[in-house]
């Protein structure tokens, strides 16, 4: 029961957003925590492309990127432990360094049909070869079973033995 003074809210669009194995074309600028830039796209011809899910980028990306939508900005301020760690990445990202991205999303390429269907094929691969291994043995099974009952009572010749 709804009262007349309550507001409704009804979703009419919703953009699509980012999720693992989309590739998606990013603009950035890294910085360090004090400010100072170490890596921008922004001048760039191109926006970058990273795909989520391979752990291709650091972990904070991986986590920042999930969910964002075209056309949306985001500042991720990303601790050692999901950037570079105590090892930094010489020579502009000291060690143990919080990281500060200025990302916007450009583009989503969604995985096309070709690329479901052979993630579908890899997936069924196993179990069928499985299940044709299965089959041919239980085949031979049957023939040799089958064999012995019918060599039992035969000489060497395969001819009946007369009872005496």
């Amino acid at each position: 029961m709804r009262m007349e003074n309550q507001l409704v809210i009804c979703l009419l669009f919703m953009l699509a957003a980012a999720k693992k194995l989309n590739d998606l074309e990013i603009i950035k600028e890294g910085m360090l925590e004090n400010g100072d830039t170490f890596d921008s796209s922004y001048h760039r011809a191109e926006p970058i492309r990273v795909t989520l899910g391979h752990g291709k980028v650091i972990p904070g990306w991986e986590q920042g990127l999930l969910g964002m939508c075209v056309g949306e900005k985001r500042k991720l301020t990303i601790p050692p432990h999901l950037g570079y760690g105590s090892h930094g990445s010489p020579p502009h990202i000291p060690p143990d360094a919080t990281l500060v991205f200025n990302t916007e999303l450009v583009a989503i390429e969604r995985e096309s049909i070709e690329q479901m269907v052979m993630r579908l094929g890899h997936f069924l691969m196993y179990p069928t070869m499985a299940a044709f291994l299965v089959y041919y043995l239980y085949q031979k099974y049957k023939q040799e079973t089958k064999g012995e009952k019918s060599s039992k009572g035969t000489d060497n010749r395969g001819k009946k033995q007369k009872r005496r």
